[in-house]
């Protein structure tokens, strides 16, 4: 936990400021720590109960957070494009630093948004509802294990434990 206070101080001078900054630090705190959150409480609090969660909430939470990411990529070049020095610098190389530091930002913002969403959508394995002897269950597919089947509790959760059938238990009984 003491790794993150320098990442929420870097935060603070935003929250408390007014206006257009004091919102686009709310936006970014809420779209990088509501994810975690869900993920981690959510665990905690299902864990109890014997459930955890189905792929579309890791992809979806991934998704936020990668958002929260790009937002602040985004507000590092507005920040760049209002307060390069430009008292101190020739107007040519203010315009020359706005530029190359915005093209930076944005095409950094783009390679790391599709290299983390590829990796958010496909290393999230992939759930589906389906039947098994009569009873509703998830069969979720993992690389080198096989189907492995797990009591269905709804669209977002799924039972914890593996049901007969499932790729994994044939393998821990062999």
């Amino acid at each position: 936990m003491e790794y993150l206070w320098p990442a929420l101080a870097a935060f603070l001078p935003g929250v408390w400021s007014c206006g257009h900054k004091k919102r686009m630090t709310w936006t970014a705190l809420i779209l990088l720590l509501l994810p975690v959150l869900v993920i981690i409480l959510g665990m905690m609090a299902l864990g109890e109960w014997g459930m955890t969660w189905r792929s579309v909430v890791w992809r979806a939470c991934g998704m936020c957070f990668l958002t929260g990411c790009d937002l602040l990529a985004v507000w590092a070049a507005v920040w760049l494009w209002r307060e390069a020095a430009a008292g101190r610098w020739h107007p040519v190389a203010v315009w020359l630093c706005r530029g190359v530091g915005i093209a930076g930002i944005g095409v950094g913002c783009a390679f790391f948004t599709l290299f983390a969403a590829l990796i958010v959508l496909f290393a999230a394995d992939t759930d589906y509802t389906t039947e098994l002897d009569g009873q509703t269950v998830v069969a979720q597919y993992e690389y080198k294990q096989g189907e492995n089947y797990y009591a269905y509790c709804g669209p977002l959760v799924r039972g914890a434990e593996l049901l007969e059938g499932s790729a994994g238990l044939l393998r821990r009984k062999s």
